[in-house]
């Protein structure tokens, strides 16, 4: 009879154990954050880029906590069964009444469960890794948040040109410019520094990481404000940054008024999101325009860089060859 009390109670521990560890199979397959690129057809709504940076920061902290929540459980569980199997051996070595046959069977299950336990503590193993990667995450975006907000209390100069604003158009189609004279002199494979009064285009918080912002900085010139000019086409370039190798892209390829830029790894298949423009009378002065949206590149008061109207709308840049 106590022996098979004492099984009736493991098999319930291991039930525990089996699904346990489901869970946690589960929790490592959805808890994986997917930081691949995103196809270039698809166009973001206008809610997926609303306070952006705060929103990513605080799915970091979410993901974090539901991780620590979901390891003290399995925490418990483990713990549980461990004080099962303690109990269970310590009935398989005191009592003598067991025939041989139980003694066998309920050895076996006493195994089967050490099994369980040793896969969901992998398992923990596995999710307190994801969870230290997270923190980490979350401390860069915070640094990278925080850098944008100190540089929104500052002053930002832009050069803007004001026009009266021409009849609504519909979606752009890319449609090659006209060779400027200040795109004939700027060889393939030449580096410069793209700067607005005593700023610079920077890679916020010097990040090598796809999808990092591009901002407006004080200038360094060290390589995170450093861009090489990747001959594409005539007058067309892709603009590489000095220190991630990545190239400038619109966020989501879109073709939207105030999207912002940002760096993803370079496609060299023709997508025109990566492709720019310059137009202006020398590398003193330009706007550059993206080939995709037919949109030019413009400096916020916060110091975000996004696309806008190339007549009414845009920043011009000066080019420091470095």
């Amino acid at each position: 009879m106590k022996a098979a009390i004492a099984t009736t109670q493991l098999h319930s521990y291991v039930r525990s154990a089996v699904l346990l560890f489901i869970w946690s199979s589960a929790f490592t397959a959805c808890g994986t954050r997917d930081n691949s690129t995103p196809p270039a057809s698809v166009t973001p709504r206008a809610t997926d880029i609303k306070a952006e940076e705060n929103l990513n920061e605080k799915k970091i902290a979410d993901d974090i906590e539901k991780a620590k929540e979901e390891k003290d459980q399995g925490q418990k569980q483990i713990d549980d069964l461990q004080k099962s199997i303690d109990s269970l051996s310590k009935d398989l070595s005191t009592n003598k009444d067991m025939s041989e046959a139980d003694r066998k069977d309920l050895q076996a299950k006493i195994d089967e469960a050490q099994k369980s336990k040793t896969s969901l503590e992998d398992k923990l193993n596995a999710t307190e890794e994801k969870q230290n990667a997270l923190a980490k995450e979350l401390e860069s975006a915070k640094k990278a948040n925080e850098e944008l907000a100190r540089k929104a209390s500052q002053p930002a100069q832009v050069i803007v040109v004001q026009q009266p604003t021409p009849a609504p158009a519909p979606e752009p189609t890319p449609v090659p410019a006209a060779p400027a004279s200040s795109a004939t002199t700027i060889a393939n494979g030449s580096r410069y520094a793209l700067t607005f009064g005593s700023d610079c285009m920077d890679v916020a918080g010097a990040s090598t990481a796809v999808s990092a912002r591009i901002i407006a900085y004080p200038c360094s010139f060290q390589a995170n404000q450093l861009f090489r000019f990747e001959l594409a086409a005539t007058a067309t370039f892709r603009i590489i940054a000095e220190n991630s190798k990545l190239c400038l892209y619109i966020y989501g390829a879109s073709v939207n008024d105030g999207m912002p830029l940002e760096q993803q790894t370079c496609r060299r298949n023709g997508d025109s999101s990566e492709l720019f423009q310059l137009s202006g009378t020398n590398i003193s002065g330009v706007k550059i325009r993206n080939v995709r949206s037919g949109l030019c590149l413009k400096i916020l008061a916060d110091g975000k860089i996004v696309q806008s109207n190339c007549t009414t709308n845009y920043t011009t840049f000066a080019m420091k060859p470095l």
